[in-house]
């Protein structure tokens, strides 16, 4: 189980006022990446529920990712993507997860990968995929 390190995503209604929470992330943000234009190029914040394998579970607002497989082998693996990808225009992207639990045999990895990498292996089993993988003995 992991979390992301970055806020939800306000509901995008103009009418409606973003919380002060949600102001204080945007700065920052626009602070981190000011290359970056948000409108066009948003920045992952949270895990997509529509981009994801069936063993993935997701809670706390996208932010959270649990794991609902069977863990014996490799066929057991899921991964899940963020809502966006890494705008190309932020040079260096920084991200953080929290392990929270390790599960039975503590066997994950946090990575990269590009659209379209097939979401039942680890990142870093395939091509356009990088990782680090934990593996606690």
């Amino acid at each position: 189980m992991a979390d992301a390190g970055a806020g939800s995503l306000h509901g995008g209604d103009a009418a409606l006022p973003c919380p002060p929470e949600e102001q204080e992330l945007s700065q920052r943000l626009r602070r981190l990446y000011p290359a970056v234009n948000q409108e066009e190029t948003p920045l992952p914040r949270s895990w997509s529920p529509k981009d994801k394998y069936n063993y993935i579970g997701l809670s706390q607002g996208n932010l959270r990712v649990h794991y609902k497989g069977h863990g014996k082998n490799h066929k057991d693996a899921a991964s899940v993507r963020a809502t966006h990808p890494i705008p190309a225009a932020c040079g260096i992207y920084y991200f953080e997860v929290k392990i929270v639990s390790k599960g039975r045999d503590g066997y994950m990895g946090i990575g990269l990968s590009a659209q379209g990498v097939n979401m039942n292996r680890l990142p870093g089993k395939s091509l356009l995929s990088s990782s680090l993988r934990l593996k606690n003995k």
